[in-house]
């Protein structure tokens, strides 16, 4: 049986994980574009565990209590070799088991979407195909949470930050805990960030 999960610990990581990403934008300013994708795609993989770690789906969302998360990733490398990364990470009784390369097929398995912008470009509709489903779905693009993404990354004087499309989570029956709404841009609505 795994130990309790810390309310105080909780926080500290959340926080910690936000720290490292604003440390690691101010210390990085200078480094390629080729080579800062790959670190970039390591911090997005520290935000996207916390993401999963800090929202619960409803009960009907799993076979059983001990059933993986199913982590869909849409997106070429070096960001899909980099979020691979993330499996076999437990959360409370869960695996994460992490699939590369999504297809339109594979979408009714996954309980969590990354969408590169560089993939939804590709293929705009590929949220469409999530409607009415309890999926996570995270992006990077601008038109993201208008499509109805729940959670998007976005730069803001060279700090990482993600906004939460609260609309979007209701509608996919998420719940995601207030320690994760608070470090968010939150949008309810016009879906802009600033």
């Amino acid at each position: 049986m795994p130990p309790p999960i810390s309310f105080a610990g909780d926080i500290f990581s959340l926080k910690t994980v936000f720290l490292l990403a604003g440390l690691f934008f101010l210390l990085c300013g200078n480094i390629a574009a080729e080579e800062l994708s790959g670190t970039e795609y390591r911090v997005k993989a520290g935000f996207i565990y916390h993401f999963i770690r800090f929202t619960q789906w409803p009960a009907d969302s799993f076979a059983g209590e001990d059933s993986p998360i199913v982590f869909c990733v849409a997106a070429a490398e070096p960001a899909a070799a980099i979020l691979r990364s993330l499996e076999n990470k437990m959360i409370r009784k869960r695996r994460i088991k992490v699939k590369i390369h999504t297809e339109a097929e594979e979408l009714p398995v996954c309980h969590v979407l990354f969408v590169s912008a560089a993939y939804e470009e590709k293929q705009p509709d590929i949220l469409s195909l999530t409607a009415d489903r309890a999926l996570l779905s995270i992006g990077e693009s601008e038109i993201f949470s208008r499509r109805g993404g729940i959670i998007r990354f976005f730069t803001e004087n060279e700090h990482l930050r993600f906004a939460v499309n609260l609309k979007a989570a209701r509608q996919a029956r998420l719940r995601m805990s207030s320690q994760l709404l608070m470090s968010a841009h939150l949008l309810n609505g016009d879906n802009r960030i600033p």
